[in-house]
């Protein structure tokens, strides 16, 4: 490839090399829409599923955004941790960003965002998995009826489509099922703009599925598939390790410097990014077309 083949697109100081990149894989949740816009609610469900701990919501929620800005004094967002903080079995890692995905440690809890974080800071109250799954649905429901302070980006939507006609193909990726996907993908407005719907992705290991379809069905190589989610593990190295490009998106301070790079903060920020894109796309289609 010549060098004048390779662009970038830079924005908040964010370099991702975008040239060529013909398929687009967005994560849905903390992607398309903020991954702090549901959580207080989330946290509410949790705890009136756990049992009457309601009185408990404003010291968890508290503690959870301490995580999340990096300023809790034990706790690091990025870190797989078991155990809790001050007993016996307590351990915390951090690995480095190119450790194969098929080795992340089994029964650890990722810190990765402020489910995850949530659903650590709770389990000493023993309330059970499916508590925790009814209360991410219902957060979605919330937003998709429009009971949380969130409005969908409309410019999101607008660059998704000019992705489109330049001709990169848009496949969404979750690994959530779809019973409240596509009321939440219907509220956002983008519930017919993708090419392809996955639900239950089972990612990272789920990431290699896709990538062989976009090979074999279409003769995309991972090199020209770009990975947008909030996940460093499953959106991120998984992609990566493949030899697909990616992009971080997250909010959460406590994400910095742990090697996920690049890496921007809001949709607003997204949308810019692949409004770049689009243009980077098109300036070399009417170069090779001309006519």
């Amino acid at each position: 490839m010549r060098n004048d083949d390779v662009a970038t697109v830079n924005r908040t100081g964010v370099r991702l090399d975008v040239n060529p990149v013909r398929a687009v894989v967005f994560d849905l949740d903390g992607t398309l829409y903020p991954g702090d816009a549901t959580l207080e609610y989330y946290l509410e469900r949790v705890l009136e599923g756990g049992g009457g701990m309601s009185g408990t919501k404003e010291t968890v929620l508290r503690e959870t955004l301490t995580v999340l800005d990096g300023t809790h004094p034990s706790l690091r967002l990025g870190d797989f941790v078991r155990g809790l903080p001050g007993e016996e079995d307590f351990d915390s890692i951090q690995l480095p960003p190119d450790t194969p995905t098929g080795e992340l440690p089994n029964e650890w809890t990722y810190l990765g965002d402020g489910w995850t974080v949530v659903y650590y800071l709770t389990r000493a109250a023993r309330i059970e998995r499916q508590t925790y799954i009814d209360a991410f649905h219902a957060s979605r429901y919330a937003m998709s009826s429009g009971e949380l302070d969130h409005a969908p980006s409309v410019r999101l939507r607008t660059v998704l489509m000019e992705l489109k006609q330049v001709g990169i193909r848009l496949v969404m990726q979750s690994n959530s099922s779809e019973d409240s996907g596509w009321p939440t993908l219907r509220y956002l407005g983008l519930d017919s703009v993708f090419d392809e719907y996955v639900f239950t992705a089972e990612k990272p290991a789920g990431m290699g599925a896709l990538f062989a379809r976009l090979r074999e069905g279409y003769g995309i190589d991972p090199a020209m598939v770009l990975s947008v989610g909030d996940h460093p593990w499953n959106d991120i190295a998984a992609a990566r390790e493949l030899g697909g490009q990616s992009l971080l998106i997250s909010p959460f301070a406590g994400l910095s410097g742990t090697g996920f790079e690049p890496r921007i903060r809001t949709v607003s920020e997204l949308a810019d990014a692949l409004a770049a894109l689009a243009a980077t796309t098109r300036d070399r289609l009417s170069t090779f077309n001309p006519n």
